[in-house]
């Protein structure tokens, strides 16, 4: 046989007072206005911060934005034996080839690591996409 089950009344949800007597909503308290509003002091040291903030407005959001060239493949960079930038890199002083695959807008900036303290580069050559350059030439892109 089964049991009988009890049946609850039915609660009126847009009744407030019901909610909170049956416990399904606890009762709202006042906020504290002390907490909301601001003095004339505060006001005023609140506009002289939001005007200095304002003047770097346009400068702060300004960033360069690198040309993006949609064509991935594999970079092979030979360079000169240097033992200097060998050993502080971490490889064996016969280690003269590197590979990277990356994008053509990013060949500028790998380039760049393959530099001394002076600025002279030590790369022989490098192949992108199939083809040697020198290490003052960069791929041409047609748009």
């Amino acid at each position: 046989m089964k049991k009988k089950q009890k049946t609850l009344p039915p609660v009126n949800c847009n009744d407030d007072a019901e909610m909170i007597a049956l416990g399904y909503r606890n009762p709202l308290t006042p906020r504290d206005e002390t907490v909301w509003t601001k003095t004339e002091l505060e006001k005023k040291l609140l506009k002289k911060v939001k005007r200095r903030f304002k003047r770097y407005e346009f400068s702060s959001n300004w960033d360069f934005n690198k040309p993006h060239i949609p064509c991935y493949d594999k970079l092979i960079v030979q360079i000169y034996k240097n033992p200097n930038f060998l050993k502080k890199k971490g490889y064996p002083v016969s280690h003269t080839t590197f590979s990277f695959y990356c994008g053509q807008s990013d060949i500028p900036y790998i380039l760049s690591k393959f530099m001394n303290e002076k600025g002279e580069s030590f790369i022989r050559y490098y192949k992108f996409n199939g083809k040697e350059y020198r290490p003052n030439e960069l791929p041409f892109y047609y748009w």
